[in-house]
């Protein structure tokens, strides 16, 4: 028959356990709150001692000698690991785009009210005022400051998406602002994330070797899973001694404790319009055993997450110029600058001015010197690189107002002929074929509509997929995280073990005493 230390034996066994489940629940209530924790459990079993040598049954059959923890595993469902993180991405890349779009917006709102669309109604009516009262100076005087608004308007706008823009991929003309822009922080702080996960992995690899269970480890691997899930779409395999591999496309990050590739941020150098769509700026893939830079634009491989939230927030898409983006406004922007620049440039150089001195009309048939300059020209005083940044009004016409061509009449005697300023005034009706047909506010119009119509489809799609984060977060919640119900119902139980088997013990040790003392 069994040792009566057999007794005692598994009476002992089954305080340390139940102890130790104690302890356990004590861990997870204490963890309660700490993101990224997961819920421990023990993994029991029987533990058995075979009896040899024996013919008597009793003998013979195993021996119980109570239970024993296989180990301490973490409630958590690879399942749920990789669902919740592919749809983060997603959440991200929306979150971004709506991030982003406001500014835009907030920006674009000076396109109409207040902005380019008032200033435009200002000039068309300083244009009717002077064509009443071509020779009046102050009239003149006032459709130069018109004049100057509206260009004022187009730098202001065209600067505060430039600056948008800058903050978000840099700008070339200022290559110190690519490490310090959004984009130049995201890859760098990927980078740091990267290198903590080989650490993390070599140590887990370490112990999963040694058989523990590095439970804290692991769950701050994936936490920081869960943080670079945001900024990239990544592929996650799990391998030996709890190991991983990390992709992003066909490109293998790390592996194990081997880092392949890094993320650094470059200005594109390619041609607009290449590969159908520019972006300013492009993140590039390099090999770090030799250095060789394997992909100079990797950009295509991120199509959801925060970083392809940016980028899509700055790109200019030649299949889709109507997309919201910085590089698709300004485009549209610099078009409509320079179609109206040239539109009244041309009916300005083909009219006359007043010559005060002489007392007459300009005569450029007779007096080829005195043909009108531009009214709108760029920075630098010309007239084929106007953009909404740099239009301005010519120099000379603001020193002089008198250089306005207002007149048309062949009769140069006539100084008060003020058709030329009405043909500018009467733009204001006419439509031009390479702005889709329509007037010049019309086409500012479809631009702030289509700005409208975009922000509210991206910001549908965010709060959509918020909604469906939270649902995936609370079915992952209530898988990895703490319940405390549960754990003070495990708690009780375990607490009830441990006293039946204290009372087991000191029931076993009065008998032991009270056979020694028979003795």
């Amino acid at each position: 028959m069994p040792s009566s230390m057999f007794g005692i034996y598994t009476a002992q066994q089954s305080l340390q356990l139940n102890q130790a489940a104690i302890n356990l629940i004590n861990n997870n209530i204490a963890n309660i709150n700490t993101p990224g924790y997961s819920k421990e459990r023990l993994e029991l079993s029987q533990k058995v001692v075979m009896s040899t040598g024996a013919n008597i049954g009793a003998v013979a059959a195993q021996m119980g000698v109570g239970s024993m923890v296989d180990t301490v595993t973490r409630n958590r469902e690879t399942y749920f690991d990789n669902y919740y993180r592919s749809e983060s991405t997603t959440f991200n890349y929306y979150k971004e785009l709506d991030s982003n779009i406001s500014l835009i917006e907030d920006a674009a709102n000076e396109l109409e009210e207040g902005g380019i669309g008032d200033a435009f109604i200002q000039f068309y009516d300083a244009s009717h005022k002077l064509s009443m009262d071509p020779v009046d100076s102050v009239t003149r005087t006032n459709f130069v400051q018109k004049a100057m608004d509206l260009t004022q308007n187009f730098n202001d706008t065209a600067n505060q998406l430039t600056g948008i823009q800058e903050n978000l991929v840099g700008n070339s003309v200022n290559p110190g602002s690519l490490d310090k822009s959004k984009l130049g922080l995201i890859t760098s702080e990927l980078n740091t994330k990267f290198d903590a996960l080989i650490e993390l992995n070599r140590v887990i690899g370490l112990s999963s070797a040694m058989g523990t269970a590095p439970n804290g480890l692991m769950d701050e691997r994936d936490r920081l899973l869960d943080d670079i899930s945001e900024y990239i779409p990544i592929s996650v395999n799990e391998k030996a001694n709890n190991n991983l591999s990390i992709s992003v496309g066909n490109y293998e990050i790390l592996d194990g404790d081997t880092r392949h590739i890094e993320f650094d941020v470059a200005f594109n150098t390619e041609s607009m319009g290449t590969e159908g769509v520019y972006d300013p700026t492009v993140v590039v893939l390099t090999r770090i055993e030799d250095d060789e830079v394997i992909n100079s634009n990797a950009n295509d491989l991120f199509k959801t997450g925060q970083i392809a939230g940016v980028l899509d927030s700055v790109r200019y898409d030649f299949d889709d110029p109507d997309k919201l983006t910085t590089n698709n406004i300004m485009t549209r922007l610099n078009k409509l600058a320079r179609e109206f620049a040239e539109a009244v440039n041309s009916i300005q150089t083909s009219g006359k001015y007043i010559v005060v001195d002489e007392n007459r009309l300009s005569d450029p048939v007779n007096n080829p010197d005195e043909i009108p300059e531009n009214i709108f020209v760029d920075g630098a005083g010309y007239v084929n690189d106007i953009t909404a940044s740099s239009i301005t009004v010519n120099d000379n016409i603001v020193k002089d107002v008198f250089k306005i061509a207002a007149a048309q009449s062949d009769d140069v005697l006539e100084k008060g002929d003020g058709s030329n300023a009405l043909a500018i005034a009467q733009l204001r009706n006419e439509y031009n074929s390479e702005l889709d047909n329509a007037t010049f506010e019309d086409y500012l119009s479809s631009v702030v509509g289509k700005i409208g119509i975009e922000s509210s489809s991206i910001k549908q799609s965010y709060e959509a997929q918020d909604s469906i984060m939270k649902n995936i977060k609370t079915k992952r919640e209530s898988i990895m995280g703490v319940n405390l119900d549960e754990e003070l119902t495990d708690l009780l139980r375990y607490q009830r073990a441990y006293e039946a088997s204290a009372k087991v013990l000191n029931t076993v040790s009065k008998s032991l005493e009270t056979i020694i003392n028979m003795v």
